[in-house]
């Protein structure tokens, strides 16, 4: 989930430097899930109707802290879910959305391929 350009090496929008720094992968809630590397959520939006598009663990200011839509296909759904809030008054149901530790988009990361050092040095 990387791309490189003239010998340095980012992470794709939504994907973050995984723990060793030689890739990317998808952020992980303070509950253990995993989240979406896209997401569109009408909360936080500025539009006056639709929803907006975020990407990974977006950042919505002092008084909504950062946050992201949880992937539900992703295995670490199954262990994490329990964690979730509840949402609706009535029927209730666990939440699709859990906190997050922001980062900065497009991370540097290790070039994929590193040319071997020439002879002698």
């Amino acid at each position: 989930f990387a791309y490189c350009h003239v010998g340095q090496c980012r992470c794709y929008t939504g994907y973050y430097p995984t723990a060793d720094g030689k890739s990317c992968g998808a952020a992980v809630t303070d509950n253990g899930c995993v989240c979406l590397s896209q997401w569109k959520s009408a909360l936080g939006s500025k539009k006056w109707f639709g929803a907006e598009d975020y990407s990974g663990c977006t950042w919505f200011g002092q008084d909504m802290g950062s946050w992201c839509k949880v992937d539900t296909r992703h295995s670490s759904y199954q262990t994490c879910s329990h964690k979730l809030p509840m949402k609706g008054l009535f029927i209730q149901s666990r939440s699709s959305k859990d906190s997050c530790r922001f980062q900065e988009q497009r991370q540097l990361v290790e070039p994929l391929y590193k040319p071997p050092a020439p002879e002698g040095e």
